[in-house]
């Protein structure tokens, strides 16, 4: 099947049509936080699945010595998994003070400094609003042009190059944009992680235990605060 997707040219006047898959595992709000690894299992075992299913190459970041996605770009998270995130680096003693220092270096060069929002807050509802100003820097956790804290690394970071939150449009690089071009079905399917799920369970333990606040903030200002 596969062999197949690599030769088949897609007519290039023909729209694409998204096949997405999603999380399936559920959990109470007050369970998601504890249970956030298994959600991120599922997100990777997902991942792996459209990967096979739309030809694309898991080693794609590496095999291209690209790590773009973390330098040239404003990736951010909820609390929870900021939480997540916290308990992961200190049950792993990564040396965090480190991180903060260089989050306060792209803090100090800003006009206007990167804040944690309440998404559930009309003023911050609308995308981006953690960002306003679009600001792009080199994430803090990338050292040696590899992410220091891969394995609990967000959401967005995870779905990165092959996912969706619309069921629209793909979130995806120039490399994955390659494959999928050349790799589609007779149908001219793309195949995609949906991130909608998962960003609705962090949402909940977001709301459940910050009050009904659903807090959002890039790495930087979760770092910085």
């Amino acid at each position: 099947k596969l062999d197949y997707f690599m030769l088949y040219k897609p007519d290039p006047e023909q729209s694409a049509e998204i096949r997405s898959y999603g999380n399936q595992k559920f959990f109470r709000a007050e369970q998601v936080l504890e249970n956030w690894g298994k959600v991120l299992e599922e997100v990777d075992q997902i991942q792996q699945e459209v990967e096979l299913q739309a030809g694309l190459s898991p080693r794609t970041c590496d095999y291209y010595k690209c790590s773009d996605c973390c330098s040239h770009t404003f990736p951010s998270m909820t609390a929870s998994e900021w939480q997540y995130l916290e308990t992961w680096m200190q049950q792993n003693d990564y040396p965090r003070q480190e991180a903060v220092e260089r989050a306060q270096a792209i803090q100090a060069e800003l006009k206007q400094k990167l804040e944690v929002v309440d998404k559930s807050d009309p003023a911050y509802s609308h995308r981006g609003s953690e960002n306003p100003e679009r600001h792009k820097f080199t994430c803090p956790f990338l050292l040696d042009n590899k992410c220091s804290v891969y394995h609990a690394r967000p959401l967005l970071c995870r779905g990165f190059g092959l996912s969706t939150d619309n069921n629209l449009s793909l979130k995806t690089c120039k490399y994955y944009q390659n494959q999928y071009r050349h790799n589609a079905s007779p149908e001219n399917e793309r195949y995609s992680y949906d991130l909608r799920n998962a960003q609705m369970l962090a949402a909940s333990s977001d709301r459940y235990h910050n009050e009904g606040k659903h807090l959002i903030g890039t790495i930087v200002a979760w770092l910085s605060r």
